[in-house]
């Protein structure tokens, strides 16, 4: 049986980071919440504003592809219960979350204690604090190769998890 994953995704804008999920999770099974509405994910069917997420019932996201959008809004130290019970409880669903940020400097830090995957693109220079301890070499590291290379590269870290 397949384990459901938690993907932090982080890159400055136009980094590549939207063109990346859109090719590697095509349109079914997948669920969008965004701040607004863009055209970004056009062909997704299920689309949603931030504010309605806190309408769905947990069981309509069970086995989806769940992508968390601009994630610095949304997902931060004060989010709501029912956000972090999402991201705590993938797992059980059977749903992937792949939660969106410009900057790896804004990711709170519970999430390096989840993460299953860490997609880096290129963006600012990481500013990592004690919390981000176990993954500050590779982190540093990938942000070091990112900035030499070309536009939309990617380099991931496996937490092992």
């Amino acid at each position: 049986m397949r384990t459901a994953k938690i993907f932090v995704i982080v890159g400055g804008r136009g980094s590549g980071k939207t063109y990346f999920l859109e090719q590697k999770l095509k349109s079914n099974n997948v669920i969008v919440f965004e701040l607004f509405k863009t055209e970004r994910y056009k062909n997704v069917q299920e689309h949603y504003f931030f504010e309605d997420f806190e309408k769905l019932p947990l069981n309509v996201l069970s086995n989806k592809k769940i992508i968390i959008e601009d994630a610095t809004q949304l997902v931060s130290s004060n989010m709501s219960n029912r956000l972090k019970q999402l991201i705590v409880s993938s797992k059980q669903l059977g749903s992937d979350v792949f939660i969106v940020f410009h900057s790896i400097n804004v990711i709170p830090p519970f999430l390096f204690n989840l993460f299953n995957y860490l997609i880096m693109f290129k963006s600012i220079e990481p500013r990592l604090t004690a919390v981000n301890k176990p993954y500050y070499d590779q982190i540093m590291q990938n942000w070091h190769k990112l900035e030499k290379s070309k536009p939309f590269t990617y380099l991931y870290i496996d937490s092992g998890f």
